[in-house]
Parts: C-alpha cells; structure tokens; sequence
C-alpha cells in the first residue's frame, strides 16, 4: 500500500477508469514510430531465422548430391549476406528498442512526479520517502525493461514458433504432431509457475521499499542517532527489513528456479524426441537425412521462441508489478483540488487571518486547537518550537 494502513481514493480518471494493460500501452503512443521500426527489425530477424533450415534442406537434398557448385557458393553467400544483414537488424532493435524504453520511462517518471507535486501534506506525513524514491526509481527501470524487450520478444515468438510449426508439417507432419502435443503441458506449467512468479516478485519490492525508507530514516537522522547513541537500534532495526528482503528474495529465486529447471527439461526432450523418432522415421524411409537435419534446425528454431516466452514472462512479472505500484500512487487522490473552472490567481497581498483553526494528523491526536491568529501584509512571523513538540 502507498500509506501506513491507510487507503487514499482515486483520483486521475484516465488512471482510475482504465485497466492497468491499457495504460501500459499508451505510453507507447508518442513513440508509435520507433516502436514500428522496432517490430520490423524484430520481424526481419525472425523471418532470417526461418529461412536458414529451408537453404540447408534444400542444398542437403539436392546441391550437393547432383554436385551443383556453382549453385551451392550462391546459397552460402546468400546466407552470409542474410546473416550480416541480421546483426544490423539486431543493432536498430537493441539500440532504438532501448531508446524507445529511455523515452517511456522519463515520460512515466515525469506523470509520477507532476502527480507527486499535487499531493497533500498528510500524504508525505504517512508515506516515507524511501518508499517513493523505491517507486520513482528502481520499478521504473523494470517497467522500462518490460516496454522494450517485452513486445519484442513475444512478437518474434509468434512469428517464429508460427513459422518454424508450419515448415516441420511440411517436412514431416506425424513428427510434428507429436511435437505439437507436447507443447500444451509447457504452456500450463508456464502460466502456473508464472503466478507464483509474480507473487514473489510483488512482495520482493515491498521488501525493498522497506529497506529504502529505513536507510532514507536512518541517513537523514544520523545526527540524532549519534548525539543519543542510538545506533544499536537502528542497526537492529536495518538488519530486520535486510532478513525479510534476503526471505522474500530466497522465496522469488526458488519459483523462479523451478520455472527454469521445468522449462529446461522440457525443451531438451523435444530434442531427444526429434532424434529418436526422427531416426525412426528415417530408418523406415519416410524421411531422408536432409530432412531429419532440417527438422532438427527447425526445433532449434522452435525452442527458440519458448526460451524467449519464459524471458518475456520472468519480465513480464516483474515489470507489471512495478507498474501495478505506479499505477496504485497514481491513483491517489490530492486533499485539495481546484474546482471547475477555478481562475489562476494573480499577484496576491493581503493579511493572513485565522479564527478559531484546529488541525491533526490523526483524529485522536490534535496539534492545533482553536488557534486565532491575525497576520498583516508584509509581516514575517516565526513560529518556534521544539521538534516534534
């Protein structure tokens, strides 16, 4: 929660009508160009990737065994021209994506503090400053990694897993059945392992806010600690939030372990599959060693694409969770708003006058009560007391 056991009502429409998804995407929208260029690159890689395994089936069967050199030299070449090709492709999305990323997080972090500079004393009173700066700074960074690698690498899944699916039918379509089988258990297993991931992951980052809002307590109150010979406590105090944060760590990092070691498994079976019954199909004639090669370059492609699920959803967690938090502080609602309508004040000057004002931080502990106070234009008056008093 932003409070300490206090919930604010909502205050931005757009942030309180929407659902967190469609937020998330119209960040993208100011950048829509170099998110396009992005995809297309990313595009452009995929369809690389799928046409290597077809140029090697085709010389395999029928270049080199009718001993077509000349015919051969060109598909090599081609190939390497292809391939140089893609690591500049790979250059516009690693450099531009990650510009894109730059732009949406800055444009996220000025909405959260414009949003910040609307906000009641009484908000800062029960929110400490670690816990923003927690917000501010490091669940953007994951959000940002999100915005970029994650439309990216689950576009070029799609289109690669597409691909690669529809040239093992045509090679060989009751090995590629039985491949296609198998894929459903991965994808139940991902998304089980995927909410706990998430779980985890959201508590590892109130874990971290805690750290962050004692070491700002402890920093800014160094003096005070010292001059009282405070510091065992506040030593006890940091090593608290440190063991929780080291728990929630432990618990995140143990999902995420059985995530990875499932997902291992399961793509390395796919390939003894494809040998063992790859070499069977070949043994009974129904495919020839060109086919079983392609086939194999094929599941490598194939893999490849659940490899980048299993990244895109290990970013996916952690991204929504920041995010989910922005969207959270985002949604609280200033204590004083201007009405409809309401003019920009001029220059002012005049007296300042109170009659009979009480204030408090909680209904039960008053800090002011009844106080009349009258204050002439272009007077200073300085109210002196003991800190905290």
């Amino acid at each position: 929660m932003v409070s300490r056991g206090e919930s604010f009502p909502v205050y931005n429409d757009d942030f309180s009508k929407k659902s967190k998804l469609s937020i998330f995407v119209g960040y993208y929208k100011p950048h829509w160009k170099l998110f396009i260029l992005d995809l297309s690159c990313a595009f452009g890689i995929a369809l690389i990737d799928l046409s290597f395994p077809l140029a090697s089936r085709y010389s395999l069967q029928r270049l080199i065994p009718d001993k077509a050199w000349a015919a051969f030299a060109t598909v090599i070449v081609l190939s390497i021209l292809a391939y140089a090709l893609r690591g500049f492709l790979q250059y516009v999305v690693t450099f531009w994506g990650h510009t894109l990323g730059v732009r949406m997080e800055t444009d996220i972090r000025r909405d959260l503090f414009a949003h910040l500079q609307k906000l009641s004393f009484r908000f800062y009173d029960r929110t400490r400053t670690g816990h923003l700066m927690s917000r501010v700074i490091s669940d953007l960074f994951e959000i940002v990694e999100l915005a970029h690698h994650g439309p990216e690498d689950l576009f070029i899944s799609i289109i690669t897993f597409t691909g690669a699916f529809i040239a093992m039918i045509f090679i060989e379509w009751k090995l590629a059945l039985i491949l296609a089988i198998i894929i459903p258990v991965i994808v139940v297993f991902t998304g089980r392992r995927r909410r706990s991931l998430s779980q985890t992951s959201l508590d590892v980052k109130k874990k971290t806010a805690i750290i962050n809002a004692g070491l700002e307590s402890s920093i800014s109150g160094i003096r005070v600690t010292r001059a009282f010979a405070n510091e065992d406590y506040e030593i006890e105090k940091f090593l608290g939030g440190n063991v929780l944060y080291r728990e929630a760590k432990g618990l995140y990092f143990r999902a995420m372990g059985i995530f990875h070691a499932g997902m291992e498994f399961a793509t390395s079976i796919l390939n003894v599959l494809v040998i063992g019954l790859g070499g069977w199909f070949v043994m009974k004639g129904t495919m020839d060693y060109g086919d079983l090669i392609a086939f194999t370059l094929y599941v490598n492609a194939f893999l490849q694409p659940i490899k980048k699920m299993v990244s895109f959803f290990e970013q996916y967690t952690t991204g929504m969770a920041g995010f989910e938090r922005f969207v959270e502080l985002m949604r609280v609602e200033p204590e004083i708003l201007d009405r409809p309508g309401a003019l920009d004040a001029a220059s002012l000057r005049g007296d300042i006058l109170f009659r009979n004002v009480s204030f408090s931080y909680e209904n039960d502990v008053a800090v002011l009560r009844h106080i009349d106070l009258s204050i002439a234009a272009g007077r200073k008056i300085a109210l002196v007391g003991p800190s905290g008093g």
